[in-house]
């Protein structure tokens, strides 16, 4: 008998955290489901503990490949899943017990996608706090109604995930939606987008079942990316066209996507800071590419409220093209906040 419900859990070096992932899948309410562990080429001791759960559980599949990314083994997931909905869980996150059975309470006649909220947590002595919540008020939608909810799901970053979410495969198959596999930045968000404007209608849960882990006690490699402001720029204009096409291209929205798309900006440009004023310089290229940038050039120089809430001399800074000026400006910038921020704690004190 084919489950009703598979769980696809891409795995890449996860022996710290797998374990506590698969182990709130198995301790669930509702029994029908099945897991498949995507093993992406681990290095450490991932795979033989997957196949540990395979051989312990019936419900537990296993696939090892060789690293392809997170894309190619959730999509290897679709492929390989026998369930009617899916849903995508990360090796390093855990869910709440009712998960899959809280997500299923979404679904109704013509439902094909159910979005719920997730709790970001942090680890901290031994236990999990909540840092931040993500939730939406409840609610049935069909595709006719996504432009006057589409907003909210954006404003409230519901499209930037892929877990926390019920699929119905079939829109999945019949549609050819499957993660991009050519880039590693916004694959989730392209993805939602896609079954989102295939959708006959859709639910969105207010309850919160869904723990994403934030590590940051890990430190992680920088690796400079001088792709990453096309792909993220890309995504950006995917997701305005998106809204074009449903109609929910109103001034609100386009504020919020202009409020994203300077951060985007101002995110990538400072990857360039992140190994210091040395290594900064050696890189005053790629810096020089992004300032000269017809997409940001555009954006600043244009009339736009957002402009207005950063300050005028970054903006200028920008528009210079000049990675000096930029460069001088940054670092200004982050004395200022310094200096500020102490002279603030001493007058606290002497209140």
């Amino acid at each position: 008998m084919q489950p009703y419900i598979s769980v696809i859990v891409p795995v890449y070096n996860a022996e710290k955290f797998i374990r506590r992932c698969v182990d709130s899948l198995l301790s669930q309410s509702y029994r029908d489901f099945e897991v498949l562990l995507i093993n992406d080429g681990s290095t450490d001791r991932s795979g033989p503990i997957c196949d540990e759960y395979q051989e312990r559980y019936e419900n537990i599949r296993v696939f090892h490949t060789e690293n392809r990314g997170v894309s190619a083994a959730r999509n290897l997931g679709i492929e390989q899943c026998n369930g009617e909905y899916v849903q995508f869980v990360d090796s390093d996150d855990f869910v709440d017990e009712n998960y899959i059975l809280g997500m299923l309470e979404g679904i109704s006649e013509g439902i094909d996608l159910v979005i719920g909220g997730i709790r970001q947590v942090e680890e901290r002595g031994g236990r999990f706090l909540v840092t931040k919540e993500y939730r939406q008020p409840p609610g049935e939608y069909s595709k006719s109604e996504l432009g006057e909810h589409f907003r909210d799901l954006l404003l409230n970053s519901y499209i930037n995930y892929c877990y926390a979410k019920l699929f119905r495969k079939r829109i999945l198959t019949d549609h050819g939606i499957r993660f991009d596999q050519d880039i590693s930045l916004g694959e989730d968000t392209l993805f939602v987008l896609k079954t989102l404007d295939r959708t006959n209608a859709f639910a969105v849960k207010e309850e919160i079942y869904y723990n994403y882990v934030q590590h940051s006690n890990l430190t992680l490699t920088y690796r400079f990316r001088p792709d990453k402001f096309r792909v993220l720029n890309d995504l950006h204009f995917a997701i305005v066209d998106f809204c074009k096409v449903n109609r929910c291209y109103d001034q609100k929205t386009r504020t919020a996507l202009d409020k994203r798309y300077m951060e985007l900006i101002l995110f990538c440009l400072d990857e360039n800071f992140k190994r210091g004023f040395p290594q900064a310089l050696q890189i005053k290229k790629q810096l020089g590419v992004l300032l000269g940038d017809e997409h940001i050039q555009k954006f600043v120089t244009q009339g736009n409220e957002i402009k207005q809430q950063y300050p005028l001399i970054l903006i200028q800074a920008i528009r210079s093209k000049n990675p000096y000026f930029y460069f001088i400006v940054y670092y200004s910038l982050i004395v200022y906040r310094k200096v500020r921020s102490k002279k603030n704690e001493k007058a606290a004190v002497r209140r």
